[in-house]
């Protein structure tokens, strides 16, 4: 999906109305999720460590999910080779900048071990390259099969939309994990997030006076 040409946010009711060419405008409630980086399983089956962003617009009517940018992460901040200006690793924070100046996104999702989450929260807010800080939400988490299911409800309603984004993105790592039943893959917990934090955090109108 194209990024939108317009956007305007409205604080009275905290969301965003994004406007794409030759479409009318659309109000929508902007949320991310983060996965933060874990050992996981490339898409041979070797092992691997990653994190995984996502970014998604709801809108306000209809109440459709969609998925409009994602991102595999390592690092925070680019890890360049030495002695030279080429990036090594791309990190995170070139993509939280990006997404803010598209979509005005600052809010995002994540449930993981509190340890892990606070060593990467530390190292994004003393970032020097992402700017408006984003505001990191931990969600109410049941449990790992009762977040597995609310993807799979989620799918059920139609009220998701995925597009491609590349060999090994959120698409191909849901339809992957059906073959590794014990291995939660980055996108895919993300996408859990995602959801739980729409489900427990949902949009409501407010009444301004």
């Amino acid at each position: 999906m194209d990024d939108p040409i317009q956007k305007h946010y409205d604080p009275t009711q905290m969301e965003i109305t994004l406007r794409w060419e030759d479409q009318a405008p659309r109000e929508c409630y902007v949320r991310g999720a983060i996965c933060w980086p874990r050992e996981t399983r490339t898409p041979d089956g070797d092992e691997d460590y990653q994190g995984y962003a996502l970014l998604a617009i709801q809108d306000v009517d209809s109440k459709i999910i969609t998925i409009v940018r994602e991102r595999p992460f390592t690092v925070i901040d680019n890890i360049m080779k030495p002695g030279t200006n080429v990036i090594d690793h791309e990190g995170l924070s070139g993509w939280l900048t990006d997404i803010w100046g598209a979509y005005y996104a600052h809010r995002f999702f994540w449930y993981d071990n509190d340890e892990i989450a606070r060593q990467y929260t530390i190292q994004i807010m003393r970032s020097g390259s992402i700017n408006p800080k984003p505001e990191l939400i931990k969600v109410p988490w049941p449990s790992d099969e009762e977040a597995e299911a609310n993807v799979l409800k989620h799918i059920r309603m139609k009220d998701l939309v995925m597009e491609r984004h590349g060999e090994w993105d959120l698409f191909k790592q849901i339809k992957t994990s059906r073959t590794y039943d014990k291995d939660v893959f980055p996108a895919v917990h993300a996408l859990q997030a995602l959801l739980m934090g729409y489900d427990r955090f949902p949009y409501r109108r407010r009444n301004v006076h």
